[in-house]
């Protein structure tokens, strides 16, 4: 199992809490990563996923599902997490199916309390994800910041993570 890297320092799954997977998830974006794959990629290490196969999991769902404006990429990659966590091992699980169902649903309305919308092109600022212009001006007003802080901290939350 590979390590997720930030800067010089190694974070391990097992010394993660909160703040240090807001960090974490921080420095991928300052990086370049995009908000899906730094959500993804903050809980790999912590969810032991090999942070190249998070990276591929998590790339098609950056600019609202490939940069169409779709379900922020912040929220699919989240239901993505859930899944991991506690989805089923088979299909004959109908309470774990049902409890990632919850958990998802409870996500959803938090985060739609939170930024008043769960399409990429409501939350952007009217900025082009497609675009290098767009993807700057998206990051330099923080917003993807803020979205991707906020759900990590509703992910452990819901998760109860520490």
């Amino acid at each position: 199992m590979e390590h997720l890297t930030t800067g010089t320092e190694t974070i391990k799954g097992e010394n993660m809490t909160t703040t240090t997977r807001v960090t974490v998830a921080m420095d991928l974006l300052q990086a370049g990563y995009s908000c899906s794959e730094a959500l993804v990629l903050a809980y790999a290490d912590d969810l032991q996923l090999d942070s190249s196969l998070a990276l591929k999991l998590a790339s098609g769902f950056a600019g609202g599902m490939g940069d169409r404006y779709g379900t922020c990429g912040v929220m699919t990659a989240a239901c993505l997490v859930i899944g991991l966590v506690a989805g089923p091992d088979e299909i004959s699980n109908p309470a774990s199916r049902n409890r990632v169902r919850g958990l998802v649903a409870a996500f959803r309305e938090g985060f739609a309390a939170d930024h008043g919308a769960l399409a990429c092109g409501d939350l952007n600022g009217g900025f082009d994800p497609a675009s290098q212009e767009g993807k700057v001006a998206i990051r330099a007003g923080g917003r993807v910041q803020r979205l991707v802080a906020r759900a990590v901290q509703r992910l452990d939350a819901l998760l109860d993570r520490p």
